[in-house]
């Protein structure tokens, strides 16, 4: 409870919004899932795509704070992470500040 209030507080701050894009993605899969069709399963789904609503802004709030997210070691070293597929992807190398 206390974690959804945050990430509303963080959407809202960061002015994160929830498109239709972004429901009709949410919907399409859960259709799939249950074996529907997408807009037959939307049209049932009714007041309850409000809640889907919330879970994406939540989802996309959160993305927003680990990608803002700066790692540091136990020394408080900034810790600098190599993407993957490239040298020594599986080592991060420690940045001195």
């Amino acid at each position: 409870m206390r974690t959804d209030i945050l990430l509303n507080a963080i959407a809202k701050a960061e002015g994160i919004e929830v498109t239709e894009e972004d429901v009709a993605e949410v919907m399409g899969s859960l259709a799939r899932q249950a074996g529907r069709e997408p807009e037959e399963f939307r049209a049932e789904f009714g007041e309850q795509e409000n809640v889907v609503r919330g879970d994406i802004l939540r989802r996309k709030a959160l993305e927003t704070l680990v990608n803002a997210a700066v790692p540091i070691d136990e020394n408080g070293s900034r810790i600098v992470l190599i993407p993957e597929g490239t040298k020594d992807d599986d080592q991060p190398v420690e940045e001195t500040e």
